[in-house]
């Protein structure tokens, strides 16, 4: 087993994280172009085999809308499908809490099912609040270090006459992309009922400006992480009936 911290061309960190070549690219691009900003990869490799991979990156750099001083974002955390329970996640952990000890802690969100908080508190990292439909964690190497969200006074829309559906997203996770741009796709499908926005963040500040990852369906944000395609296709039927119904 080989641990890598990898600083230069991030390619291979998104080998089994990528539905297909196209965000593949797009996101080790994106990726490759934060270096300079302190952002870091991270990978398990066996045999020269992605098995583990994370993404940490400094705070104040991070397209999350969070405020702290000194501390490190753990962007993303994932195990290979199917190589659970084999030791990686435990040789990333222990690689990413080595290589941050130069701030004052570490930074994390999950939610069952997408980066389990549990694995996190196995780790010393202290629950703080929930957030949307995620919890927030800090593993703190001193005593004042501390995070807290930032309201940044994004309001997604409601619909009148209309479903209004609003994603919020970046080229930084080629899953997340993917997954997007399929729910996205569904959601034209119900057009002209469906309006949809897309908001992509490339930085610091469009985070500020639309808050973090989301996915609004008539400003409620009702997933967290991957969207699953047959609940959206349900909510959106659900929905275009109702306005068929009140006459809209």
């Amino acid at each position: 087993m080989e641990v890598k911290v990898i600083k230069d061309k991030t390619y291979e960190l998104f080998d089994f994280c990528s539905p297909n070549q196209v965000v593949r690219e797009e996101s080790s691009r994106f990726f490759d172009s934060k270096l300079i900003e302190g952002w870091i990869g991270i990978g398990v490799f066996e045999e020269k085999e992605l098995k583990a991979m994370a993404q940490v990156v400094p705070l104040e750099k991070s397209l999350l809308a969070l405020e702290g001083e000194d501390l490190y974002m753990l962007n993303c955390y994932w195990v290979k499908p199917g190589e659970e329970g084999k030791g990686y996640g435990k040789a990333l952990m222990e690689k990413i809490l080595e290589i941050t000890r130069d701030r004052k802690g570490v930074v994390a969100w999950g939610a069952e099912g997408w980066m389990p908080p549990s694995f996190f508190e196995k780790y010393g990292f202290e629950f703080l609040e929930n957030w949307d439909n995620a919890k927030l964690f800090l593993k703190k190497y001193t005593p004042d270090a501390y995070v807290k969200i930032i309201n940044t006074g994004f309001k997604p829309l409601k619909g009148e006459g209309k479903v209004i559906v609003e994603a919020v997203y970046s080229p930084q996770c080629p899953y997340i992309v993917a997954n997007y741009e399929e729910a996205i796709s569904k959601a034209l499908e119900f057009s002209p009922q469906v309006l949809v926005l897309k908001h992509i963040i490339l930085n610091r500040e469009q985070a500020l400006e639309f808050g973090s990852e989301n996915f609004y369906i008539d400003g409620e944000s009702l997933f967290f992480g991957p969207i699953e395609i047959n609940k959206l296709e349900t909510i959106l039927k659900e929905k275009v009936e109702n306005l068929k119904t009140s006459g809209c």
